[in-house]
């Protein structure tokens, strides 16, 4: 029997996000990767910001600027968690 709404296409979003808001929080601290980046709150923040606007000619001193870090810090701080430089990630669309 099937249930009318339950496995509705936002539904099954919503499960989906909360999941994975859920295993987020169980990462070690010392965890890296694209989870992890979007974790920390400057890393997270920025990939959040490449991805809700794709179009814009984002660059590694806006995105510092936006986070409020350093040029260097930001790229510092985006390596250590994605094993790559913002530049190429920019280039490539996330």
């Amino acid at each position: 029997m099937t249930v009318p709404g339950l496995c509705s296409p936002s539904f099954s979003e919503v499960l989906f996000v909360e999941t994975l808001r859920r295993y987020i929080t169980t990462l070690p601290p010392d965890q890296i990767g694209w989870l992890a980046g979007a974790r920390d709150p400057f890393i997270g923040q920025a990939l959040a910001l490449m991805h809700k606007k794709p179009a814009d000619p984002w660059t590694v001193p806006e995105l510092a600027r936006q986070v409020g870090l350093s040029r260097t810090r930001f790229a510092e701080r985006f390596n250590h968690f994605l094993a790559s430089r913002p530049c190429p990630t920019l280039r490539d669309g996330g």
